[in-house]
């Protein structure tokens, strides 16, 4: 990729120079194009983790867009479906700035879901302040990436002094769910039965129960939350087949890592559990000490250790998206 950001450089180079020239009559540099068309480049706050964009928006096919100009309707822009075509994002309708000068509210969203219509007429994205939005139960497909609602907003944008050296405005979005990612590492009485060693089909039926899968997202809020929907009852989620790691000189228990997103939220005490099989025999362990919370933008860890008769907490924590805790994850 080192070729591709050689001639991205050297592209902003030549502008640069080209615009110093044509700048002698001491007007600031400016990024605005000549033909006012809306441009866009994306990237992900956040390292890479799996089943999510992470930092990387490689795997993002498409995003909802929105410019909302307070001055004109004509500049407004509402729910645009941008599409990557190669290297570029392209959106469904070109956009346009109405000057340089006029700042404008930005919002992206992602993944794009059609606009929908109610007795009022076609449902703006744009300020709207309980849009549905729901994870699915069954996240175990590493490529499906429909659970992991990242956002984007910018207030006040400027495109006369905010634009990017490509003409471009810059979109980095961030995640507003909150991700769980469960170790489940078995004991020694399951090494030591040389006629049934351990392998990667030995855990199965692996089930995060008690969240709620639907939630309404609020774009109004100072920063953007997807707010539970409590008026529904909670569902399981598959989660997605992340790793396994069997046991060997080096690491005495084997463990299976796995991944799903969560609507951020609030579980009490004694309804969290997680559900799973080990060599066909079922296993549940219930967070009984405390509530359970879900936390926007947060990545969650929970590390249990399974023995013959009982399952155990060994470690609970939260980091930044992305910053996994390493206890026992080996990264490939």
């Amino acid at each position: 990729n080192m070729k591709a950001i050689k001639i991205l450089t050297m592209a902003a180079l030549a502008t640069a120079v080209f615009a110093s020239c044509s700048n002698e009559d001491g007007l600031a540099q400016s990024n605005y194009p000549m033909d006012n068309v809306v441009r866009i480049m994306t990237s992900v706050d956040g390292m890479n983790t799996r089943a999510s964009y992470g930092n990387s928006t490689d795997k993002l096919n498409s995003f909802g867009f929105c410019i909302n100009n307070a001055n004109s309707t004509t500049y407004t822009y509402d729910n645009v479906k941008v599409t990557k075509e190669g290297s570029n994002w392209n959106p469904a309708t070109q956009m346009l700035w109405q000057n340089s000068t006029t700042a404008v509210d930005i919002l992206a969203y992602a993944p794009y879901q059609e606009t929908t219509e109610d007795a009022n007429g076609k449902v703006k994205v744009f300020g709207n302040n309980d849009y549905a939005f729901a994870v699915q139960a069954d996240q175990s497909n590493a490529n499906d990436y429909t659970s992991d609602f990242i956002v984007y907003r910018q207030k006040n944008f400027t495109p006369g002094t905010e634009l990017n050296a490509n003409q471009a405005v810059d979109i980095t979005f961030s995640h507003i769910l909150s991700q769980l990612n469960l170790t489940i590492e078995l004991r020694d009485e399951f090494n030591q039965n040389k006629e049934k060693p351990i392998t990667a089909e030995s855990v199965t039926d692996v089930k995060i129960n008690g969240t709620i899968l639907s939630s309404k997202v609020d774009f109004t809020a100072e920063s953007i939350v997807a707010k539970v929907d409590n008026t529904q009852g909670a569902t399981a989620i598959t989660p997605e087949v992340v790793k396994f790691n069997g046991a060997d000189e080096k690491t005495a228990h084997p463990t299976f890592n796995y991944s799903a997103i969560v609507i951020p939220q609030s579980v009490t005490s004694g309804k969290f559990s997680i559900g799973f099989k080990v060599n066909g025999n079922s296993y549940v362990w219930t967070a009984t000490e405390n509530d359970v919370v879900f936390l926007s933008g947060k990545s969650h860890q929970l590390h249990l250790l399974v023995g013959k008769d009982v399952v155990q907490i060994s470690y609970i924590g939260v980091s930044s998206w992305g910053e996994e805790h390493t206890d026992n994850l080996e990264t490939e």
